[in-house]
């Protein structure tokens, strides 16, 4: 495996909370290796520092160490840190240094995500007692990966290749910013859905700055910290929109198109540069309000508006329909075009 599939394993897992085992002969190796991926770690995440902590990791920020030598009022406590996080409290990370056997075996057995845990028990133990997913090696140990990775990676494999090149500060930042994004974008999208219910998936989209991908890692991620699945309360675009979207982009006098269901944005796509930011798009609503409450479903009807820039032309039929278009263009055959697209659905 090369060095960067490598670490986007490690990256993918840490972020989804996979259980994680350092393996080596030595310890100081397997401490050594967790140094080398600690900085994969989201640093948001509250970390708990369990077993026989070495030097090295007694100074992680954002450290809280947690007595272990009762293995049952450990593991309570893991769950009842766990189970907070669904109410509020702060994703955590569990860090058990030294584990041995009894403290894999109560691990992989009651905690099932966010932990990471090194030790120096014999290969071969640790694979038969965890039966991991995965088994990364080098010259220093086996990093064991227990559960299986995401479908998608993709981002986590953009994260890496950005950060290939330039110095480990600089990787760092650029890692910790994009699961910083990630996490405020969560927060963002639960709060949408808690004050609004169902949101369209383009709104998201559009107000985040963000594309389809990266969503679905926010959900994806914040559904493993939160166990707050919010997929099914968020609207996707229709396949007609989505068609319809796609076929406009023949139209070379196009600049933008927007599809609103009320006041919900379904479908959007920019075809052309334009002085107006995308996401504008969604607050063109308010503008045009006032034009398209005398507009009847079931009837084609337009209206226009002037703008630096570009020319507005409003469809109302099932769905209202908003197009730019380049301002020297005269919108009749457009309008002849646009009525056949929107007739084939």
């Amino acid at each position: 495996m090369s060095w960067k599939a490598r670490e986007q394993h490690i990256l993918a897992a840490l972020w989804h909370r996979h259980r994680i085992i350092i393996q080596s002969d030595r310890l100081g190796k397997a401490h050594a290796l967790f140094l080398e991926i600690k900085d994969l770690l989201p640093q948001y995440r509250e970390w708990i520092l369990c077993g026989n902590i070495p030097r090295e990791a007694r100074f992680l920020r954002k450290g809280r160490k947690m007595p272990s030598d009762d293995l049952e009022a450990l593991r309570h406590a893991l769950l009842e840190s766990l189970n907070e996080e669904e109410m509020g409290a702060p994703p955590i990370q569990i860090l058990y240094f030294d584990a041995n056997a009894d403290v894999l075996q109560e691990l992989t057995t009651h905690v099932d995500r966010g932990w990471l845990a090194t030790t120096d028990r014999p290969a071969g133990a640790v694979e038969a007692l965890c039966q991991p997913k995965d088994g990364l090696r080098d010259g220093n140990g086996t990093i064991y990966i227990l559960d299986p990775l995401p479908e998608d990676s993709s981002i986590e494999d953009s994260i890496i290749e950005e950060s290939r090149f330039v110095s480990p500060a600089m990787k760092k930042y650029i890692i910790q910013n994009r699961q910083n994004q990630v996490q405020l974008a969560f927060q963002a999208v639960q709060g949408e859905v808690e004050s609004r219910g169902n949101v369209s998936q383009a709104y998201l989209l559009e107000a985040l700055d963000m594309r389809i991908r990266t969503l679905n890692k926010t959900l994806e991620i914040g559904f493993r910290e939160r166990r707050l699945d919010l997929r099914s309360l968020i609207q996707e675009t229709p396949p007609s929109v989505r068609k319809l979207l796609h076929d406009l982009s023949s139209l070379k006098e196009l600049l933008l198109a927007a599809v609103f269901d009320g006041r919900d944005l379904l479908g959007f796509a920019k075809y052309r540069d334009i002085a107006l930011p995308s996401r504008h798009i969604v607050e063109f609503w308010d503008t045009v309000e006032h034009l398209v409450q005398g507009f009847r479903l079931g009837r084609t009807q337009y209206a226009e508006l002037g703008a630096p820039g570009h020319y507005v032309l409003l469809i109302q039929k099932d769905y209202l329909y908003a197009f730019a278009l380049e301002t020297e263009m005269t919108p009749v055959l457009f309008r002849a075009e646009l009525d056949r697209l929107l007739a084939k659905d």
